[in-house]
């Protein structure tokens, strides 16, 4: 273990070059109600352990995905989280597992919906039966169930750029288990320009993600049109500790328990690998026709790196493709047991052949009676030779 009072001294630095740091008494708190089983130079220890790729990390990483991607399912539109879904089958890393949160109720449908998507994602797919209302609360059972590495928080209309998994694969071995990975996404709004239920049209606004908000502002005020922070945190965080989404969280994020959180461990920002969604009704309606409009405008206009009608297509077309490699294998094995049963009726015909040769070879020699008889076998024993060697070919 290091010398306690230097990683004392390197902690109390980063507490303090910290923004919108909490109080230390304060903090210290915090510290003994999270971590209630431990010392303080272990504490400290733990702080500072960045749980770079380890022995145990490693073996870890060999049972276990990378990443658990956590869904909190509201029930309200299972397009959304088929089109959810379907962003997250084209990811270039396999390396992780999928656990849908929702209600009792809303378990069937689910369980319907996966059996239209490709085997090898459904069989990634858990399905976790919760009754709490409350997102707080549905995240910290869905924490419990997951076994990953890192827990990726979304909710059901989240789409994922293609290499999100890999991206953090990366960022587990450059900056080790025990980082908040702040991953950088942009804000795709869709402006309802005409508050009808049959016809409307609509604008798809793609935001510049260059322009970055910083970690520990985001939970002051909402910012229209910059990159959202997509949190990826690690599991050993609920594992370890007692911390938790606070019950009274609203939203989908609690901002204060990042906040907490970022106290605690250093926030690294991987590369941009997120995509959210915001709706802004442009003319006011009630509630239910605007969330009936956002679903309309998901339907008919969202469309994701991959589209799903493309996905579909391709997995359709594999499907011929193995038709036709089926087909044409079959083909192929008719034609060569074709040819082995010439080649097998050929070989018998040589071998019958060099048989009556070599009885003919026989006769000859034993014949006293035939003048030139031995000029005869002769070239008889030539030809049972040739045949010989054919017959081992």
């Amino acid at each position: 273990m290091s010398d306690p009072i230097t990683t004392a001294q390197s902690a109390t630095s980063k507490i303090n070059q910290a923004e919108n740091q909490i109080p230390i008494a304060n903090w210290l708190t915090e510290l003994e109600s999270v971590f209630p089983s431990q010392s303080l130079a272990d504490l400290i220890e733990w702080l500072n352990n960045p749980g770079i790729l380890t022995n145990q990390i490693e073996n870890e990483a060999l049972s276990y995905p990378v990443i658990s991607i956590l869904i909190n399912y509201s029930g309200l539109c299972p397009e959304l989280l088929e089109e959810t879904l379907f962003s997250i089958f084209v990811q270039s890393s396999d390396d992780y597992e999928v656990i849908i949160g929702t209600s009792e109720a809303c378990k069937p449908e689910i369980s319907s919906l996966l059996q239209y998507l490709p085997v090898s994602l459904a069989n990634r797919i858990r399905i976790v039966g919760i009754e709490q209302q409350e997102p707080a609360l549905r995240f910290n059972a869905l924490a419990e169930a997951a076994n990953g590495i890192f827990l990726n928080f979304i909710d059901e209309n989240t789409l994922l750029f293609e290499h999100h998994v890999e991206v953090i694969k990366k960022a587990l071995t450059e900056h080790g288990s025990r980082k908040i990975m702040q991953v950088l996404g942009v804000s795709r709004t869709v402006k309802l320009l005409n508050n009808t239920l049959e016809h409307f049209s609509y604008t798809v606004e793609n935001i510049d993600p260059s322009y970055t908000t910083p970690f520990n502002s985001f939970h002051y005020a909402y910012h229209p049109n910059v990159p959202l922070a997509c949190l990826v945190i690690p599991r050993v965080i609920f594992k370890d500790t007692k911390l938790r989404f606070r019950e009274e969280l609203e939203v989908p994020f609690d901002w204060v328990f990042l906040m907490r959180l970022a106290n605690f461990i250093q926030v690294e920002t991987a590369s941009e690998i997120t995509i959210s969604i915001n709706f802004i009704a442009t003319e006011q309606g009630s509630d239910k026709e605007t969330a009936l409009l956002q679903r309309l405008a998901w339907l008919k206009s969202w469309s994701i790196l991959t589209e799903v009608s493309t996905i579909r297509q391709v997995l359709e077309e594999k499907k011929e493709y193995r038709e036709l490699a089926k087909l044409e294998i079959k083909e192929a094995k008719l034609k060569l047991d074709e040819q082995y049963h010439i080649w097998q009726r050929n070989f018998e015909e040589l071998q019958h052949w060099s048989q009556g040769l070599e009885q003919e070879l026989n006769r000859l020699q034993n014949s006293k009676t035939v003048r030139g008889s031995k000029i005869i076998a002769d070239n008889i024993s030539r030809l049972v030779t040739k045949a010989r060697a054919l017959l081992k070919k």
